[in-house]
């Protein structure tokens, strides 16, 4: 699911995609808290979404994965909340999350996409009319699940971190579009989501954040502790123990300095 104004009303929307319908939902926002009824756009099986403005010309669009049919689609958006007819892109077997950025710094937007089949992420950059270059892929760990953007080692790059099996894959960004080679970090076995969020310590101190996880979870929090003369981030990893989903670990990768440690204490 992805929030945005699709309409230009100043009232937040919904896209929210479903891996059994083969569509993508739009529901409009009222601005009290009700939506609209839903509009759907035909993708083939669709499994996550993002929203980004593609073409430059100030209105939302959507990019949807479609889990079987080896592509994401691109739905440029009208402005009135309405969206043209899908045009897909190459993305690997199984193609899953889907995630915004702008990973060469030329200010147009690019994708990155897992494939949860094939290990690798694919980066497909942007060329900032609505279209993207051919789909490059870089290998991680085993079943990537999830993919976030974030500058984890202070150099002004996106890298990219991924859910895998076994934990989160870290590939740092060169700046150029491309992507040094994984670094795996354990966290526990089949994370399904990663999380990042970023703050300023001083020594001896302690952080803590409320999850943004599923609702169940939402009393549970993350106690951070370790000395810091810069900042650090951690990484949140929803761990799939037993139904229904739970955060049962945490992990923190430190930028430059000494380690930090991370638990997720009992919910309320």
């Amino acid at each position: 699911m992805a929030i945005g104004h699709f309409n230009g009303d100043g009232k937040l929307d919904l896209a929210v995609a479903y891996d059994t319908g083969n569509f993508v939902s739009v529901l409009l926002g009222n601005g009290d808290g009700t939506f609209q009824t839903a509009v759907n756009y035909a993708v083939g099986k669709g499994y996550s979404v993002a929203v980004g403005d593609f073409n430059g010309d100030g209105k939302l669009d959507l990019a949807v994965t479609n889990y079987g049919s080896a592509t994401v689609s691109i739905f440029l958006g009208n402005g009135d909340g309405t969206f043209q007819t899908a045009v897909e892109y190459r993305a690997g077997l199984t193609p899953s999350s889907v995630t915004v950025g702008d990973f060469n710094r030329d200010g147009k937007l690019d994708l990155v996409v897992t494939s949860s089949v094939l290990n690798v992420v694919y980066v497909l950059l942007g060329n900032g009319d609505g279209t993207f270059q051919t789909a490059h892929y870089y290998h991680v760990g085993a079943n990537p699940s999830s993919v976030a953007v974030a500058d984890v080692n202070g150099d002004g790059v996106p890298d990219l971190l991924v859910a895998v099996g076994s934990g989160v894959s870290v590939l740092l960004g060169t700046g150029d579009g491309t992507f040094q080679p994984v670094r795996n970090y354990a966290a526990g076995l089949n994370p399904q989501s990663v999380l990042v969020g970023a703050s300023t310590a001083t020594a001896s101190s302690t952080w803590r954040w409320r999850t943004m996880g599923a609702t169940p979870l939402a009393c549970s929090w993350v106690t951070a502790t370790g000395r810091s003369r810069a900042k650090w981030t951690t990484l949140l990893v929803r761990i799939r123990r037993h139904w229904p989903w739970a955060i049962s670990t945490a992990m923190a990768i430190p930028i430059w300095w000494s380690p930090i440690r991370g638990r997720i204490t009992s919910p309320c």
